[in-house]
This record gives C-alpha cells, sequence and structure tokens, in this order.
C-alpha cells in the first residue's frame, strides 16, 4: 500500500448557504496532499419519512469558521486510512454515525468531497468516477418558473410552477428553451406592471393568487417564444401538498380555501385535462395514498406523477409505492440520502421498479455544482435544480455546458426514457390567446 494512497485528514468549516443559513463544508486531504472538497445545504421543508432519518440536516452548532472538534474526530476516524473505490469510504460514514455530527447533507458533502478527490487523483471528471463506462447522456432540466408555496412564504399553494422542454433535441436547446420562457414570462409581467421577484428556489415571486391564471401566464410565455405548450415544452409542478393537507382538507389559498379530500382531487384532475401538465410532484399528502393511486390510473398515459416526500429516497419506500401503483416516478436527493453510494442504490431501485428517477436538489443550494456529474453517472432522465436566478442554480446548468464541450456532444437522454414509450403526452395541448 502506497502512503500517497492514504487519507490524511478532514477539515470542516461552517459557512453560509445561498439563503444566509449556516451550513458545513468540508475538505478531504490525501497524504499527497489532493484536495476534495464539497458543500450542500438542506431544505425549508421537511417531509414526515425524512424527519425519522438519522441526524436529519443537523445545524452546526460551532458557528462561522472551523468545526475545530468535528474536524479533529473524523480525522481520527480515516486517517492513514485507504479506500478502493467509492463504496468503501461510504461504508465507513454510515458504520461510524457520521449523520449524528453532521446530518444527511453534511454526510453527502463528505461522500462527495472524497468522490471530487479521487477523480482529481485521476486526472477525470467527477461523472467519469461514479459511473460505468456508457453512452453518456445529459438529463432534460426541469426548470422553475414560478415559485410559491413555503419558498415564497405561503402566499401562493402550488410550491413550484416548472417547464420540461420534452421536445428539445439537445442538452444546450433544452436549457436555452426554459431560459426564453423564464424570460418571457418577466417580460409579460413588466408589461402587466408587476414588480418582479424572486423566490428561494429562484423562480418568479407568484404574481397572481389564482393558479389558474399562473398556468397561463407560462404557457402564454412559452407561446411567445415561438413554442408550443405541449408538444415543445410541458408544465411540471411541484404541488408539495403535504404542507397544504390540514386537518383532512387540503387549502389552496383564500383565493380557493379548504377543499375536502374529493374536491381537491376534482381539482386536480381538472387541471390535468386543461392544461400541459407533464410530471406532477406530490400531489396528495403521502396519508392519501389511496387518492394518489386513482389519479395515477387516469392519467397514467399522459403524466409522471413523482414521489419526494413519500419516500425521502428511501429504497423499501421507493419499491412500496411501486408496487402499489401510487406513482410512476421518484425524486431522488442527496441530502435524504446521505452519501453517493446510497444515491446509486436510490436510482438502481427506481429503474428496478419501473419509476422514472429524477435527481433533485434542496431548496437552499451552495457553490456545489456536482448535480450534473451525479445525473449524467447514474443515467438520471431528468434534472431539478430551480430557476433561472442566483448563481448557486445556474452554476449546475453552467457545469453541464463545460461538460459539453469535454465530451464533446450535447445528446439528451431518450425521451421515451423521460415520458414513457407509451406516452400520450405529445398531444396533451392547450390553446391559450398569445398577444
Amino acid at each position: 500500500m502506497s502512503d500517497d494512497l492514504k487519507l490524511s485528514k478532514i477539515t470542516a468549516r461552517v459557512v453560509f448557504d445561498g439563503g444566509g443559513n449556516l451550513v458545513p463544508e468540508f475538505e478531504i486531504t490525501w497524504s499527497d496532499g489532493t484536495v476534495g472538497w464539497s458543500c450542500f445545504a438542506g431544505g425549508i421543508t421537511v417531509g414526515p419519512i425524512e424527519k425519522r432519518k438519522p441526524g436529519g440536516d443537523v445545524i452546526p452548532p460551532d458557528g462561522l469558521g472551523a468545526m475545530t472538534e468535528f474536524s479533529s474526530w473524523a480525522t481520527d476516524c480515516i486517517q492513514n486510512l485507504e479506500f478502493n473505490d467509492q463504496s468503501a469510504f461510504d461504508g465507513l460514514l454510515e458504520r461510524h454515525n457520521f449523520s449524528n455530527w453532521v446530518g444527511q447533507s453534511g454526510c453527502v458533502a463528505l461522500s462527495c468531497a472524497f468522490a471530487k478527490g479521487a477523480a482529481k487523483r485521476r486526472g477525470l471528471p467527477l461523472y467519469k468516477v461514479l459511473g460505468k463506462a456508457r453512452p453518456w447522456r445529459f438529463p432534460f432540466p426541469n426548470v422553475t418558473i414560478i415559485g410559491g408555496g413555503a419558498h415564497a412564504g405561503g402566499v401562493f399553494p402550488i410550491q413550484e410552477i416548472m417547464v420540461v422542454p420534452i421536445g428539445a433535441e439537445t442538452f444546450i436547446e433544452a436549457l436555452n428553451w426554459c431560459k426564453e420562457v423564464f424570460v418571457a414570462t418577466k417580460m409579460r409581467l413588466v408589461r402587466e406592471g408587476y414588480f418582479v421577484g424572486t423566490t428561494i428556489e429562484g423562480g418568479i415571486w407568484p404574481p397572481y393568487r389564482s393558479v389558474e391564471q399562473s398556468f397561463e401566464l407560462v404557457c402564454e410565455a412559452i407561446s411567445d417564444v415561438g413554442l408550443n405548450a405541449g408538444t415543445d415544452v410541458v408544465l411540471s409542478l411541484d404541488v408539495a401538498a403535504n404542507e397544504l393537507r390540514d386537518a383532512n382538507k387540503y387549502y389552496l389559498g383564500d383565493f380557493v380555501g379548504h377543499l375536502q379530500s374529493d374536491s381537491y382531487f376534482e381539482l386536480l384532475s381538472r387541471w390535468i385535462s386543461n392544461y400541459p401538465i407533464g410530471f406532477l410532484e406530490d400531489p396528495f399528502a403521502p396519508q392519501d395514498g389511496d387518492l394518489t393511486r386513482r389519479l395515477l390510473a387516469r392519467c397514467v398515459d399522459s403524466m409522471r406523477i413523482i414521489a419526494d416526500d413519500p419516500v425521502a429516497s428511501e429504497p423499501d419506500r421507493i419499491i412500496e409505492v411501486g408496487a402499489h401503483g401510487e406513482f410512476n416516478g421518484i425524486l431522488v436527493k442527496p441530502t435524504h440520502c446521505g452519501s453517493l453510494t446510497a444515491v446509486q442504490r436510490a436510482v438502481q431501485t427506481a429503474f428496478d421498479s419501473n419509476l422514472m428517477p429524477a435527481l433533485g436538489g434542496r431548496s437552499r443550494e451552495t457553490e456545489e455544482h456536482c448535480m450534473i456529474h451525479i445525473a449524467l453517472a447514474y443515467g438520471f432522465p431528468l434534472l431539478k435544480i430551480g430557476g433561472f436566478s442566483g448563481v448557486d442554480r445556474i452554476s449546475h446548468w453552467n457545469e453541464g455546458l463545460r461538460l459539453v464541450e469535454s465530451l464533446g456532444h450535447a445528446e439528451l437522454v431518450n425521451v421515451t426514457a423521460l415520458i414513457g414509450s407509451g406516452s400520450k403526452l405529445d398531444s396533451h395541448k392547450v390553446v391559450v390567446n398569445a398577444e
């Protein structure tokens, strides 16, 4: 065993995330001086499954600056050890209960720091160290246009209205379409006299109280840039229904009020019928799985219903919701998983369960831009990061553009991996009155 293959130390400190919150960042140093760095933030909302995870998202008690006690303890755990692969290092994190110190988001940052250091040592991009040799293909972007829910102080019930450019032929074209729709939406609001603010995940501050009016705004913006809502670009909603459920009812804001479960189900069904919605995340609270099954049975050929809160990236839960027919898509968040090995396990479980896996960030982000590498490495068809506001969001897409140069192509995953081979999304259109 060569000494320069051994780990030397872990350095931890407390820094700010994109929302000004305190988060830990980490450096892992090898004996030859190679350093791997990473920093992940947690989220604003926490689902019921995530609340049961060990350590949760721990706020470092040290305050800004060095985490001296943790750094010393962590260094003792890894010093002079050699790890042949990612899973061996991630196993040590689990055996020594690192999550009790730094939470799930801290553990995945440590995991990523190790992977980035290993990539640097081998002179390879991160995705090639994480993934097996394959035809590397880029994920379709899932970009926030209008924010809401807890990301906008609760002034608008739906957490995110996003777009997915299902008709794009390349990753560059897909990003450009999303950017054009984002800008066109802002320009429409400016012409209407609105002040255009920004929500936590980089979306536009919700201008209307009406959800339907907001759908129409985005569809009109799609038309403004010469694209078709339904064949080129579809809407993608993160309802975050766990945040809406209140005493067996769903609260859709003062504009709609409280709805009984059946009335809420019919409201969602009307949205799906009237607007080009291709992706629907967490439409019901986890305890209303029977309603999710009913909705999926009604529209299984026309959209992906994606689970986040009901599974929290746990393989056992992914298998369960797939077997029960509640969802046909899963959102995998590295900060739920706690390590890159666990991310790989979750995405493979989704594929094995015939569920489309999407890779998602959290409502708070940092300078870390490894998500595009993770998506490439593990074959995610969809990447959900946020809107086109804030360097913490844009950095992921910019890293993707750099990878286009190194790969020599901008090919997307096959669209059937995204929407399914029997999908009727292409015929799901909405007529809007463009100015």
